[in-house]
């Protein structure tokens, strides 16, 4: 698209101007990544195992204490689906004999041991697929975005741009770097170059399978395999992509406090695109990653002359903010239909509700659900 090849070049051009100011604002003050509040304003959820956000919150605000009920004969103990509503942590849990198990069955692959890292919640299994499928782009993800290698952070970055130079994702992830590393004209190099590109994958899906897979060879049935993987699924590239937007709305803001509307502009045009990584497209496919991406693109645009209408945009600053607004009701409404799910429906409606958030996506599947619902 011509705007993307136009915004390439100013970018590129304005890279060391963005970087002297950005320098010379970041001295004797705090990062904005820095603030907890801040970042728990960007809807950031943490595990209790990896501080990272998971693919779906099942059983948000209901009590906890399904789990605890004493099994007997007037009372028989919670079933897994129950257990998962109830937030039982350990519902989604899966031995070390298990998993043992599960990766002999799949001669230990890449795919087996990030699988077995998410079940286990054991980072060991992390860095033996790094050591031996250094080359595997969803290994590298994963080490990147959890810093498994604190030191070796560049090495990994670059071997993943090489594994997967049209997966933009790797780009963002360098440039969350390069701005921990007080590198911002690298850091706007590599957003220039992200928005030049229309590939982004997270390798969820992948992921996603595998853990269905962990969990039946468990002993749990397909429907509870399927739900439990859902709940379970950890995302850890979405802290880091939180974290360079917030990079570039501290950038935004400097610009703003000296007058310089041009490059606060520009800056919020880089953080708007990362924002659409998660809204649009194959990075919009589960709910989690949509709510990201449209506080991204929320927080950037209130800073802007609400009345103004940047040449990314297709309406003006405060149409397209009120259109967020709506976007964010609508799934906060339509994100409980799972609960509902897990906590009314027979086996079979739940392996077709997963299946079809796997081939469409999660909005798709949870308005399959809605009108099924409507319709009895």
């Amino acid at each position: 698209m011509k705007w993307r090849d136009a915004l390439l070049v100013a970018v590129l051009a304005a890279c060391g101007f963005f970087a002297w100011h950005w320098l010379m604002s970041r001295k004797g003050q705090p990062s904005i990544t820095s603030h907890r509040g801040q970042a728990e304003s960007l809807g950031q959820q943490e595990a209790p195992r990896e501080h990272t956000l998971k693919l779906h919150s099942v059983g948000m605000g209901r009590p906890g204490d399904i789990s605890r009920q004493p099994g007997s004969a007037e009372t028989p103990p919670p079933t897994i689906l129950q257990r998962l509503l109830a937030q039982d942590e350990k519902v989604t849990q899966v031995t070390r004999e298990q998993i043992e198990a599960y990766l002999a069955l799949n001669k230990t692959n890449a795919q087996s041991l990030l699988a077995a890292w998410q079940a286990a919640g054991d980072r060991d299994y992390l860095k033996q697929a790094a050591a031996l499928y250094p080359n595997d782009p969803a290994v590298q993800m994963n080490a990147i975005a959890l810093d498994v290698f604190p030191g070796r952070q560049r090495e990994w970055l670059d071997r993943f741009k090489q594994a997967a130079p049209e997966n933009s994702l790797a780009n963002y992830l360098s440039a969350h770097d390069y701005f921990r590393n007080a590198k911002p004209e690298l850091a706007l190099k590599e957003l220039a170059e992200a928005a030049s590109m229309r590939g982004f994958s997270d390798y969820t899906e992948r992921t996603l399978q595998d853990l269905e897979e962990v969990h039946m060879q468990s002993g749990k049935t397909t429907a509870e395999a399927k739900a439990v993987a859902m709940a379970g699924t950890l995302l850890p590239h979405l802290k880091p992509l939180k974290e360079l937007a917030q990079e570039i709305g501290s950038l935004q803001q400097r610009y703003l406090a000296t007058g310089d509307a041009t490059s606060a502009e520009a800056v919020a045009r880089l953080g708007w695109n990362v924002g659409q990584q998660l809204t649009v497209g194959e990075g919009s496919r589960y709910i989690i990653n949509q709510t990201v991406g449209l506080t991204v693109e929320q927080e950037l645009l209130t800073r802007l002359p609400p009345e103004s209408q940047p040449d990314f945009l297709l309406m003006p600053v405060k149409d397209q903010l009120a259109a967020i607004d709506g976007r964010k009701k609508a799934l906060r409404e339509i994100n409980p239909l799972f609960d509902q799910l897990l906590a009314t429906a027979n086996e079979i409606e739940i392996i077709n509700f997963c299946d079809r958030m796997k081939l469409y996506g999660e909005s798709a599947a949870l308005e399959w659900l809605q009108k099924r619902q409507g319709d009895r």
